[in-house]
């Protein structure tokens, strides 16, 4: 009256959320006895990790970072790393990765979300375009509500970034017109 059951997944990961080894399941009955043993087969592995950038300035203390708790060699791996944290705000993680980074892994997945830690006080007492809008923005948030808040804080990054000339990525939701 004992069933014994085992599902070990696919054998690949398909993506990161099946991080590690992949396996089969090897099932031996033997003595009205079921033995389960699981066997390592993947030959690419998802794995993913964090860095905290607080207070970074450069990609290149990030990429010291990332090269310092990477293994050497995983050239079987598919990594996704998300950085995140406050930066100085000419960091950016925007170009080609390191070839002495990338070619470690099979693959490597890069996530910013960074963000840049603007003195807005000192911005907003500039007499310049900056200025303004920080003015102008300090403003608008400290009379908006609680949902709408965060908005205009982004909007802020977004537009202190075009204003110093930076690439800018906006998700496809904002830039819907109906929104």
């Amino acid at each position: 009256g004992r069933a014994v059951g085992a599902y070990p997944g696919a054998p690949e990961g398909l993506n990161y959320s099946e991080q590690g080894r992949r396996s089969y399941a090897r099932i031996t009955l033997e003595d009205g006895r079921a033995d389960v043993e699981r066997v390592p087969v993947s030959e690419i592995d998802f794995s993913a990790v964090e860095i905290s950038c607080d207070r970074f300035q450069t990609r290149a203390q990030f990429f010291d970072a990332l090269a310092s708790g990477a293994p050497r060699n995983a050239t079987d791996i598919i990594l996704r790393v998300r950085a995140h944290g406050r930066v100085s705000p000419g960091f950016n993680l925007a170009g080609l990765i390191p070839e002495d980074i990338s070619r470690r892994f099979f693959h490597l997945d890069l996530i910013d979300c960074t963000v840049p830690d603007y003195d807005w006080e000192a911005l907003a007492g500039e007499t310049s375009l900056r200025g303004e809008v920080a003015r102008r923005f300090s403003e608008a948030i400290a009379a908006a509500g609680d949902a709408e808040r965060p908005r205009l804080e982004i909007a802020r990054l977004y537009a202190m970034e075009a204003l110093e000339g930076r690439t800018i990525e906006l998700p496809a939701e904002v830039l819907c017109a109906d929104r």
